[in-house]
């Protein structure tokens, strides 16, 4: 889905930004930006959307995003008391011309590149190291600090529990008409999920025809619009069976769902488990 454009704000005396924040929510907007991004969330639980990829994060996740990935990071509203999070953005030339040609730089040339589809570390425990030095980031200075970021990439790079999160046939559209256009359908179906939506209700949404808009939407985010919404709505469905002991078949109506056999199927085709097999593993 096309994102909307974001200007990082540099100094006139750092080419990486460190950004160390609390705040009730993130920022809502899909969005995406010229530089890398790397991301640990220390407080807060939520949905991740990053190119085509949706997926849940908590506190201790680390991602690193490549240049212009579009993403948003939805934090959940019922959680207290707000998010945490230490982002670092940076140009892939932060270090400058010609280090990442240097035979010594080849596991981090290779981490940046593979990071334009996006990067999850997913082991907390293998991760501990990269986050203190991560941490470390928010009071260093100077070369310290770039230095310390060489080697957090490095760290990432021959981390083996990672996992590349967008498909490599993802398509980023580059109209700002079709950000606002798709953007406005996100927000919708992130506000709607939990009832029963119309396909002409959406299409009116993005002010097209039925029709027109399956086909704007399958071209613009590589899934179709169905697949899409039964991935927020399963995304919703895991969170609640990880979190409470609210019955299953309550789960189904409550994500979106008005059968609990189409439930069931698409819950097992997206997570690779039946809902009462997810249930016995997330408790």
């Amino acid at each position: 889905m096309k994102p909307l454009p974001f200007k990082i704000p540099y100094g006139a005396d750092s080419s990486i930004v460190v950004e160390h924040a609390r705040m009730p929510h993130f920022y809502g907007s899909y969005h995406t930006h010229e530089e890398l991004q790397l991301m640990l969330i220390l407080r807060g639980k939520g949905t991740a959307y990053i190119g085509d990829k949706i997926l849940p994060f908590t506190h201790g996740d680390i991602f690193l995003l490549g240049q212009d990935l579009p993403h948003v990071f939805k934090d959940d509203a019922t959680t207290r008391p707000g998010i945490e999070y230490i982002a670092v953005f940076f140009l892939a030339d932060f270090m400058g011309e010609g280090f990442l040609e240097l035979p010594e730089s080849q596991k981090v040339a290779a981490i940046m590149h593979d990071c334009k589809l996006g990067i999850k570390v997913t082991d907390h425990q293998a991760a501990k190291p990269i986050v203190r030095a991560i941490k470390r980031l928010i009071r260093l200075e100077g070369l310290q600090r770039l230095l310390t970021l060489v080697q957090i990439l490095q760290c990432l790079a021959v981390l083996e529990e990672k996992e590349t999160l967008t498909s490599p046939g993802y398509y980023k559209p580059r109209r700002m008409e079709d950000g606002k256009k798709i953007n406005d359908v996100f927000n919708f179906l992130m506000n709607n999920y939990h009832r029963e939506i119309k396909l002409n209700e959406v299409a009116e949404v993005a002010n097209m025809s039925p029709t027109a808009f399956c086909r704007y939407f399958k071209q613009h985010t590589r899934k179709t619009y169905s697949r899409f919404l039964n991935e927020i709505r399963i995304g919703k469905a895991c969170k609640m069976l990880s979190e409470s002991d609210i019955p299953i078949g309550t789960i189904c109506y409550r994500s979106g769902f008005s059968n609990l056999s189409n439930f069931n199927r698409q819950f097992k085709k997206i997570t690779g488990y039946t809902p009462s097999r997810y249930q016995k593993l997330h408790k």
